[in-house]
């Protein structure tokens, strides 16, 4: 299902067959079986699901809602 602009959400956040997706912090209204959710469920073709807040794995997007980047680096902290 696509928004006001008419594009998919997957094409909209660039995932790509292949790609790596990690989840990190989410609204309440983004949990499984949400509409948000739901328009996730046709990704392509191959693509992976991690957890952004675990593990060094490389990603292709990280889909995390945060209000300040304080809450930012809290929840994914740089790794540099």
């Amino acid at each position: 299902m696509a928004g006001y602009s008419g594009r998919p959400l997957t094409r909209k956040l660039g995932l790509k067959p292949n790609a790596r997706l990690a989840r990190g912090a989410r609204p309440k209204d983004f949990r499984s079986g949400s509409a948000h959710c739901q328009r996730l469920a046709a990704l392509p073709e191959g693509v992976t699901l991690g957890d952004a807040l675990r593990g060094n794995t490389a990603l292709d997007v990280i889909a995390c809602f945060v209000s300040s980047l304080a809450e930012l680096t809290r929840v994914l902290p740089p790794r540099f």
